[in-house]
């Protein structure tokens, strides 16, 4: 676990310094907080370094980040929601942006989890008999991370259908997406679906998110935790190694003298 800890600080000490703009939480258009967590987990794919207790609080902070995006995404929409009148042309546009910031969370969400699996990969083909305090296997958080990844997916077709849009893939990109619900705001009953979609998708990407975060803290914490026993025993040999080389007998060793004192 030596090539983890370069490979989380490698990771973070590249990608974890988030600008962030000044609006609302300091949100950062398009996901940024997933994206540093794609940053970190490639990192350590690379680098396979241990774990360090600091930078795994910078990993957990990227998520954090992303969460406080949603929070205020979420926020915003339900407040339009509550207004008994149709929305202005401002609030309009800020559904627009908030749907393409959702989008671009979804999108990374695809990637973080796809880094997460390789991730995990690199380390059972390093530690083949690896499992965790909980008794989980490299493969199985793999299978933890696909099931995540399938509900992303349910996530933006609830929430297309909720706005009566039906399946989604039947459009070709996001922006394509996008233009489709802004059409169907074009009337007070339409912006209310919506905005009911929206606050939808927020709330379920949150919920991903959250099971996201608890699989990469046990992850990273049960594989440091393996590494350390490997650092332990090793430097228990180490030492033992050590004492071997430098023992020296109390006393001189001296030849028997086997005619001394013989009678012949």
């Amino acid at each position: 676990m030596k090539k983890l800890k370069l490979l989380i600080t490698t990771l973070l000490l590249v990608g974890i310094s988030m600008n962030v703009s000044a609006r609302g939480f300091g949100r950062k258009k398009g996901g940024g907080g997933l994206g540093q967590i794609v940053k970190i987990l490639i990192a350590m794919q690379a680098k396979q370094a241990l774990m360090e207790t600091e930078l795994g609080k910078e990993l957990i902070e990227a998520v954090n980040q992303t969460q406080n995006q949603l929070k205020q995404i979420e926020m915003e929409m339900t407040n339009m929601l509550d207004l008994s009148r149709e929305l202005t042309t401002g609030q309009l546009m800020k559904i627009q942006q908030d749907y393409q910031e959702l989008m671009a969370i979804q999108n990374q969400f695809k990637d973080t989890i796809s880094s997460f699996k390789n991730f995990e990969k690199t380390f059972k083909n390093t530690y083949a008999d690896f499992k965790n305090l909980e008794g989980l296997t490299a493969d199985e958080y793999i299978r933890k991370a696909d099931d995540l990844l399938s509900a992303t997916k349910d996530i933006t077709k609830s929430s297309f259908a909720m706005a009566g849009l039906g399946d989604p893939s039947r459009l070709a990109n996001d922006s394509q997406r996008i233009t489709e619900l802004m059409k169907v705001a074009n009337t007070a009953e339409g912006q209310k679906a919506v905005l009911q979609a929206g606050v939808n998708m927020a709330a379920e990407q949150t919920k991903v998110l959250l099971e996201l975060r608890t699989l990469l803290a046990s992850s990273l914490k049960t594989q440091n935790a393996e590494e350390m026993r490997k650092i332990q025993n090793e430097k228990a040999d180490l030492e033992h190694e050590k004492a071997v080389m430098t023992y020296k007998p109390s006393k001189e060793y001296k030849k028997p003298d086997l005619l001394n004192g013989r009678k012949w």
